[in-house]
C-alpha cells in the first residue's frame, strides 16, 4: 500500500488529520504524507508527529486561486498511488476535494465522521451523518484512491510520535488557473465562530418564534457553548 496522504488549510488542520492518519497508517502498515504551503522550517516539525513525506506546494501567484493546486497534486497522485486522501472539510478543501476526485475519477465521503481500515477487505469504511443528523451512512470506497473530507475539530491534534522519515520535496509550480481572483473582502461576523465551539445548542424546526430563541441561549450558556441553526 502507497500511504496515507493529508491536505489541510490551516497547521491545526493538519494537526488534526495526523492523528487519524497515523492511527490507519499504523493498521495498513504504510506511512504518512503531508501536503502543505507552510515554509520547509516550519514544515519539518510535522516529521516529530509521524510524517514520513512532506510535500511542499509552491507559493501561489498574486490572484491565483486553491484550484491552481488540483493538477499538481492530481499528477502526484496518479504517480505514488496513493490508497487514501484526507482533506480537511472547510469550505475550500470541500472545493478543492470534489474536483480533485474527478480529476482522479476517485469516490469519495464528505464530512466523513469516523474511518476504519478492513483488515478481510482491505478497505476502508467510513462513516458520515445523514438525514440531518438522524442516521449514519456508512460508505466503501470501491475505486483507487479512496478519498474523504474530515470536518475541523472532529478528532484531536496529534501527539509528537515516533518520528517519521520526514522526507522533504517541493512540488513543481502550479500553472495558471482559469479562475482569477479580482477582490478579497473580509466577512463582517456578529457571532461567534461555531466551528470553534466543544458545545453547540442549535435551533430547528421545535423553535416557534424569534422570542423563543432566548430559552435556547440560556441553555447554551448552561452548557457554556454557543447557539447554531439547521
Amino acid at each position: 500500500m502507497a500511504g496515507i496522504w493529508i491536505i489541510a488549510e490551516t497547521h491545526e488542520q493538519t494537526m488534526e488529520l495526523l492523528n487519524i492518519g497515523g492511527q490507519l497508517a499504523s493498521k495498513t502498515g504504510t506511512g504518512i504524507s503531508v501536503l502543505t504551503v507552510r515554509p520547509r522550517d516550519k514544515a519539518e516539525e510535522y516529521a516529530q508527529f509521524g510524517a514520513d513525506e512532506i510535500m511542499l506546494l509552491a507559493p501561489l501567484a498574486a490572484g491565483q486561486s486553491l484550484d491552481a493546486y488540483i493538477p499538481v497534486i492530481a499528477d502526484e497522485a496518479k504517480a505514488k498511488d496513493p490508497d487514501l486522501i484526507l482533506v480537511s472539510a472547510t469550505a475550500k478543501g470541500k472545493d478543492l476535494a470534489a474536483r480533485l476526485a474527478a480529476r482522479l475519477d476517485a469516490g469519495m465521503c464528505s464530512s466523513c465522521q469516523t474511518i476504519n481500515f478492513d483488515e478481510g477487505s482491505k478497505k476502508f469504511i467510513m462513516e458520515r451523518l445523514a438525514y440531518g443528523g438522524a442516521g449514519i451512512q456508512k460508505i466503501t470506497c470501491t475505486t483507487r484512491p479512496a478519498m474523504a473530507t474530515i470536518p475541523p475539530k472532529t478528532f484531536e491534534a496529534a501527539a509528537p510520535a515516533q518520528k517519521g522519515s520526514g522526507n522533504i520535496r517541493e512540488l513543481p509550480v502550479p500553472g495558471p488557473s482559469a479562475v482569477k481572483i479580482l477582490e478579497k473582502k473580509v466577512r463582517e461576523r456578529e457571532a461567534k465562530d461555531i466551528t470553534e465551539a466543544r458545545v453547540i445548542a442549535c435551533v430547528g424546526r421545535g423553535v416557534d418564534k424569534k422570542e423563543d430563541i432566548s430559552l435556547v441561549r440560556q441553555l447554551a450558556d448552561a452548557l457554556d457553548g454557543d447557539i447554531g441553526c439547521t
